[in-house]
């Protein structure tokens, strides 16, 4: 049941504002204006995330995030693992690695990246939440940006 709601919610998020119905400039508004927490931030380690079946094909990953800045939102201080340092510098984002149907628009993550991200909480509706009671996801392509586009995403977080 949980898996079916997940994929209702991932559904709806595209649904929303695609491509075909809403611009570019719209559909990044909607993304970081709609954000549970904004961060600013380097990608440190990368994961394959074994606790988590692998529903429709998503490959899930855990990546590792030093936090340079909270733009919107509160991040807590517990990663939720024992072997990483427990710290608000760190947070951590679940995304699907996979370039199959459904999962090919969400962005892909690797160490050293550096960028603005979009996170949302994924509360008690996915199979995550029972292993990572603060799970954050990233599943839209317009969730990551450039360092460059912090000014804009900064005007778009105080409008909305």
């Amino acid at each position: 049941m949980k898996r079916a709601i997940f994929s209702v919610l991932v559904c709806l998020s595209f649904i929303s504002c695609t491509r075909q119905n809403c611009g570019v400039g719209e559909r990044l508004k909607n993304r970081f204006s709609q954000a549970d927490v904004v961060i600013v931030g380097e990608f440190g380690n990368i994961e394959k995330y074994l606790l988590l079946p692998t529903a429709q094909g998503a490959d899930w990953r855990v990546a590792y995030i030093h936090v340079d800045q909270v733009l919107k939102g509160h991040l807590n201080s517990n990663t939720g693992d024992s072997f990483i340092e427990h710290s608000r510098d760190w947070t951590k984002v679940y995304f699907p690695n996979s370039w199959d149907q459904g999962w090919g628009n969400s962005p892909k993550f690797v160490p050293g990246q550096k960028g603005i991200l979009s996170l949302r909480n994924i509360g008690g509706w996915s199979d995550l939440s029972v292993y990572d009671q603060d799970a954050k996801v990233a599943l839209d392509y317009y969730d990551f940006q450039p360092l460059s586009e912090l000014e804009n995403i900064k005007k778009i977080i105080a409008v909305r």
